[in-house]
């Protein structure tokens, strides 16, 4: 297909920025298309604006980040509830509400095919929702909906993410960004594990 092609040129060329000798006016030249790209749109700057308004919400208070592994089965959502602590759902976390009365108290996202997928579900959800940008083409723009700019370049981590982030080959690695950025001190993982029945090459 030609699309195909064309995706599997653009990786090559991405692969000879970061793989080939590395020319760091490449890279600085591909990071700022992307961001102007996006600032151009009136939606990069509301977003970006009201992303802001989360810094240093929640200083020195304490969070927890669900994540989507196999031992996420295994958490008292209802402690979770009971202690009225910050939580941080990814991707798919609606999956678990017929099971159970906990919600989350926001929700990220940024793989494209995941938001593609659920994208019914944040467009009809009122809790706060963190989506890479990619996502404006499936999930309205709405008060509860935040678009975050993937633009940091390998191995960086944002301090503040109203300006870019570090996709870092996982959503856990953007809702942590996202919790310094609220200003939260002490960060627990659950649910951090894998279970692929498909074996594979590692990301």
């Amino acid at each position: 297909m030609y699309t195909e092609k064309i995706k599997i040129k653009k990786n090559q060329v991405l692969n000879r920025f970061y793989f080939e000798p590395i020319n760091p006016y490449l890279i600085a030249l591909w990071l700022i298309i992307r961001r102007l790209k996006w600032d151009v749109q009136p939606l990069s700057w509301s977003s970006r604006k009201r992303i802001k308004q989360w810094k240093n919400i929640y200083k020195n208070q304490k969070a927890v980040i669900l994540c989507n592994g196999p031992s996420l089965n295994k958490v008292d959502f209802e402690m979770l509830s009971s202690y009225s602590v910050f939580t941080f759902g990814l991707n798919k976390i609606n999956l678990l509400f017929d099971r159970t009365k906990f919600r989350p108290s926001c929700i990220v996202a940024v793989n494209r095919l995941v938001i593609e997928q659920n994208s019914s579900f944040y467009n009809s959800t009122n809790l706060p929702v963190f989506l890479e940008t990619k996502g404006k083409k499936n999930v309205d723009s709405k008060e509860n909906i935040y678009f975050i700019h993937q633009g940091g370049p390998p191995g960086s981590f944002a301090r503040d993410c109203s300006c870019s982030i570090n996709q870092g080959s996982t959503v856990t690695y953007v809702a942590l960004q996202l919790a310094f950025h609220m200003g939260f001190t002490e960060v627990a993982l659950v649910g951090c594990d894998h279970n692929f029945q498909t074996k594979g090459k590692a990301h």
